[in-house]
């Protein structure tokens, strides 16, 4: 994704959070974090950073723990730094779970709904929220909520209007889709494109399975879940 990246001219790029914490092989995703010129933490950051939250999952608290034994006490240090949320150029809002809670999953259409209105009230002025945690593309403003993502995809946004955008995730995609997924935004043009790319399946679950992580892991990105 970074290689596409560079190939598209982008210029700066937002990480919405969940860098570690998934996948065996967090040393190169915090140095790569460390150079985006923003970036969040997530739920997985913050519980690989030392914070414990009884809601985790056996074999998240698995991953986990494998992360903090092998990610030096300074990229743990600088996870635990990273903020919940930040505003950009009074316009942009970046949070990992929603602008109302950094754990909320916005996924139902109460969630949906609440977050938008939310949106237009408590942040005046900004157009775009851009969140994760999901691992779900979707792009909600201008009364449409857009899904399933399945290739790269151009979307020509309107100004003056709130809208919550969901990238997708590069490492645990959650669409049924093994596809990285993340977007580039043109501020110029007001367009966003949902980019999709290939990602090494075969040798990330190698990966995985020699530092005997949780085999759900290896299998949910072959499946896209």
């Amino acid at each position: 994704m970074l290689d596409h990246f560079a190939s598209e001219g982008v210029t700066e790029i937002l990480c919405l959070g969940d860098v570690v914490g998934y996948n065996a092989d967090p040393l190169p995703c915090v140095e790569a974090a460390r150079g985006f010129a923003h970036a969040l933490r997530g739920n997985h950051d913050r519980y690989v950073a030392g914070e414990d939250d009884e809601r985790v999952k056996e074999d998240a608290r698995t991953a986990v723990a494998w992360t903090r034994e092998n990610l030096p006490a300074g990229d743990a240090a600088f996870l635990k730094a990273l903020p919940d949320e930040k505003i950009l150029d009074d316009r942009f809002l970046l949070v990992h779970g929603s602008p109302r809670d950094r754990d909320e999953y916005i996924l139902s259409a109460d969630s949906i709904a609440s977050n938008l209105r939310l949106l237009r009230s408590k942040y005046l002025g900004i157009d775009i929220c851009f969140f994760g945690h999901t691992h779900i593309p979707m792009v909600v403003g201008d009364g449409k909520v857009l899904m399933n993502f399945r290739e790269t995809t151009v979307i020509p946004l309107k100004r003056l209007t709130p809208y919550l955008v969901n990238v997708g995730a590069v490492g645990q995609p959650r669409d049924r889709c093994p596809l990285a997924a993340a977007g580039i935004f043109d501020a110029s043009r007001w367009e966003l494109t949902l980019v999709r790319v290939p990602y090494p399946v075969e040798a990330m679950q190698a990966t995985n399975r020699e530092a005997a992580m949780p085999e759900r892991f290896s299998l949910r990105l072959e499946a896209g879940t």
